[in-house]
C-alpha cells in the first residue's frame, strides 16, 4: 500500500468477521491511500483499478460493499452498479465521484445506490459513510 499514508485512523470494527469491501478507482494513488485507510479500520478490502475489473471480482467473491469511483475507462461507475443490480445484487454501493451527477436522485433511486462521496472527500468523511452505510445494511445483502 502507499507508503506516504501516515496518520492512521482507529477501528471502528467490533468482534467478529470485519465486513469485505470492494474498492474501485482508476486512480492508482488513491486507490492505494483509501485501501489502506479501510484496512487499518479493520475492513478487508480489494482493489480493482477499474469497472470490468471489479464486475469480474463481484462474480468471483462475495462483497458486503462496493465502493466505486464515477468516471472510469473499461466501464463506469454507474454502469457498474447497473450491472450490480441486473444481476441481482443487493449489496450496498458507494458512489464517489468528482462529477455535478451526483445532484441526479433518479439515478440513486433507480440503482439503489446506498450513499455517494463528492471528491474531493476526507479520510474521516469517507469512513464515515462507510460505517454509517454498512450499519444500515442488511446482513444477508450480497
Amino acid at each position: 500500500m502507499n507508503a506516504r499514508l501516515h496518520q492512521t485512523f482507529p477501528s471502528t470494527r467490533t468482534v467478529g468477521a470485519s465486513p469485505t469491501i470492494l474498492y474501485v478507482d482508476n486512480n492508482v494513488a488513491i486507490r492505494d491511500i483509501y485501501g489502506e485507510i479501510l484496512l487499518q479500520a479493520g475492513y478487508g478490502v480489494d482493489l480493482a483499478g477499474d469497472g470490468q475489473a471489479a464486475w469480474e471480482a463481484l462474480q468471483r467473491k462475495h462483497y458486503e460493499l462496493l465502493i466505486t469511483d464515477y468516471d472510469m475507462p473499461q466501464l463506469t461507475g454507474l454502469e457498474l452498479a447497473g450491472r450490480v443490480r441486473e444481476a441481482g445484487m443487493t449489496l450496498p454501493i458507494i458512489m464517489a465521484s468528482g462529477s455535478a451527477w451526483l445532484a441526479n436522485r433518479d439515478a440513486h433511486a433507480r440503482l439503489w445506490l446506498s450513499s455517494s462521496l463528492q471528491k474531493p472527500f476526507t479520510p474521516e468523511m469517507f469512513l464515515h459513510t462507510v460505517n454509517a452505510v454498512l450499519c444500515a445494511a442488511p446482513l444477508a445483502a450480497h
